[in-house]
């Protein structure tokens, strides 16, 4: 979806620094499209999870539904596709500055290898929380480029764009907790309070953002004066993508 909305816009952009930033995005996110479809195709069902369910749902959001273009089939007038274009860049800034502020936070979390988690599934969390905070001012230049970025604006894109990417989340992540060996057993499911009372006690020691934390972080997407550049550190991000061997095997 980022990938076919930006390629659109991409011959409105003037600017030759914002044009080569773009097109790097574009490959950046079908490289993302094609590691998690990867995931999914192999690595769960090699486990014994079947992601078919979420996987064909966001594929209706993002090929038929409302995510599409045109949304639901529906043609978009002429006169009214330029503000089309302009919101549907905007929700997926929306979406950026809640992957750059989850970026910050798997980047800087320490609480994981003091646990003993897996060392390559940390790198993994790590190098795509770095690569969100690298790219994070893209996608909200090009909304600005079509001259968005107010206030009002930015309020809309949460209100549209939010509940569509919560109700992914915890319903992906229900499909895992279900199937899994371990945890599956337990009955953690993200309608029943078992499983934020679990939530609560994995942000108390670190291994998850709590609550409180990502409300405030998603607010400040509204402030007057927010610009994605005050998001995260770009130099911390840059350091670890140079250095990261999951970077290398990325590029492989």
């Amino acid at each position: 979806m980022f990938c076919r909305g930006f390629q659109a816009v991409l011959p409105k952009i003037d600017d030759p620094e914002l044009r080569k930033d773009v097109q790097a995005f574009i490959r950046q996110e079908a490289a993302h499209a094609r590691a998690h479809d990867n995931a999914a195709q192999s690595l769960l069902t090699r486990n014994g999870i079947d992601s078919t369910a979420i996987t064909q749902f966001v594929d209706w959001l993002v090929r038929e539904g409302p995510l599409a273009d045109p949304p639901f089939g529906v043609t978009v007038p002429q006169a009214l596709h330029p503000r089309w274009e302009r919101f549907a860049t905007g929700v997926v800034a929306s979406i950026e500055h809640i992957t750059c502020f989850m970026g910050s936070y798997l980047l800087q979390n320490e609480s994981w290898e003091a646990a003993g988690a897996d060392s390559a599934m940390v790198a993994l969390l790590k190098w795509h929380g770095a690569e969100e905070i690298e790219h994070r001012c893209v996608a909200y230049d090009v909304h600005a480029t079509l001259g968005g970025g107010s206030t009002s604006e930015r309020i809309t894109q949460v209100v549209f764009g939010l509940p569509f990417l919560l109700a992914l989340t915890l319903a992906g992540s229900d499909v895992i907790l279900k199937q899994d060996p371990v945890l599956g057993e337990r009955k953690l499911r993200p309608w029943k309070p078992a499983f934020w009372r679990e939530w609560r006690r994995a942000a108390r020691v670190g291994h998850l953002p709590s609550i409180s934390w990502l409300a405030k972080e998603q607010l400040r997407y509204l402030h007057p004066r927010y610009h994605p550049i005050h998001e995260g550190c770009a130099e911390t991000a840059m350091a670890y993508l140079e250095g990261s061997e999951q970077q290398q095997w990325m590029n492989a």
